[in-house]
């Protein structure tokens, strides 16, 4: 099944989440999505399909995409604009070199307000 967004931890990332879970001293929600994401881990050796998880943790696999979907675009940047212009990723290329700006443009989503709602 296509995944829009998939969860690749760093090793840094997943010792973080396993000191969490063995620790155990934080709030449930919050050991929840730290076992969820070990298991989405793309990169980690027991990766788990979506359907799994959700029968080994008993959420649904809303919550799974949801969070897959939030650490996903943990660096991701919100450029709000005023109104409906032409901008666009494309002008990240002509202000950086192209390898900076793609990597630019894959982490601002551009949010337009309404023209009579500013």
């Amino acid at each position: 099944m296509y995944k829009k967004y998939v969860a690749r931890l760093t090793e840094e990332e997943r010792s973080q989440r396993q000191t969490l879970l063995r620790r155990g001293r934080t709030y449930a929600r919050k050991l929840l999505y730290a076992r969820i994401l070990l298991k989405a881990d793309a990169n980690g050796a027991d990766h788990w399909t979506d359907e799994k998880i959700t029968d080994a943790f008993a959420v649904s696999t809303a919550t799974v995409a949801r969070e897959r979907r939030r650490f996903a675009r943990r660096d991701w940047r919100w450029l709000v604009l005023d109104s409906l212009s032409p901008n666009t990723g494309a002008a990240f290329y002509v202000s950086f070199p192209s390898e900076q700006a793609r990597l630019l443009a894959r982490k601002v989503e551009f949010c337009y307000t309404p023209v009579h709602g500013s």
